[in-house]
């Protein structure tokens, strides 16, 4: 996560689940990464910072078809 210039926060982990999809692991990180926005969302403004916009990046065009869209997005496999 950044503001301005510099990273706020960053992580790296692995996950030590059984996911065999890569479309499904890169939803789970996504779905992990979005506490630690939601709680940045929410403190910024209470410190007298307001952020217009929040944009994750992914670069998995079906994980972002169904994280945008839910499961009707997806095949009956997912």
């Amino acid at each position: 996560m950044t503001l301005g210039k510099g990273a706020a926060y960053s992580t790296s982990c692995t996950h030590k689940s059984n996911i065999k999809s890569s479309t499904k692991a890169k939803l789970v990180a996504i779905d992990d990464a979005m506490a630690q926005v939601l709680w940045t969302r929410l403190f910024l403004p209470a410190q007298g910072m307001y952020i217009l916009t929040t944009t994750i990046y992914q670069d998995y065009k079906s994980t972002i078809l169904l994280a945008e869209n839910g499961k009707g997005s997806s095949s009956r496999r997912t």
